[in-house]
């Protein structure tokens, strides 16, 4: 339930879910820039299968911590005519969903939905920080997002 409860973008049409945002990534309109931008898609098997569709263009790294934490830039190219630009987006390469829906679960849960845990290492990798807010609906408290931060 805290995963799956759709929410709306801005004062747009329920939409959303904290783990669409996650695990699949969403596009949203930014007023500061007036662009669409890129929101969420943390996770490396989404990103994997959007590069091998050639809708994702890596665009290098912006830090990594070995060969499973990586944080990414790239466009991703979904069902409009622009290309929307990622300026960073930390991935656990080689892990499942249903890890990371735990780990993140966990630190979501744990800290009343907004949390900011560092020192994560996963074996010599590191350090993260798992980083998690919320948004809050009829008495009830759901993700809004949650990611690993290198």
């Amino acid at each position: 339930k805290i995963w799956m409860t759709q929410y709306s973008l801005g004062r747009g049409p329920i939409a959303s879910s904290g783990f669409e945002h996650v695990f699949v990534g969403e596009e949203k309109y930014d007023k500061k820039s007036q662009k669409d931008t890129i929101t969420g898609l943390h996770n490396w098997i989404q990103f994997w299968h959007e590069e091998k569709a050639h809708h994702i263009e890596y665009l290098g790294s912006k830090s990594q911590s070995g060969t499973h934490l990586v944080s990414a830039r790239f466009e991703w190219k979904d069902d409009d005519p622009e290309k929307e630009y990622k300026s960073i987006s930390t991935m656990l390469v080689g892990s499942s969903v249903p890890f990371e829906m735990a780990m993140l679960s966990v630190a979501f849960i744990s800290f009343g939905g907004e949390a900011k845990v560092p020192g994560i290492y996963f074996g010599n990798e590191g350090p993260a920080q798992i980083v998690s807010y919320s948004w809050d609906s009829h008495g009830e408290t759901f993700v809004r997002t949650a990611y690993l931060e290198a």
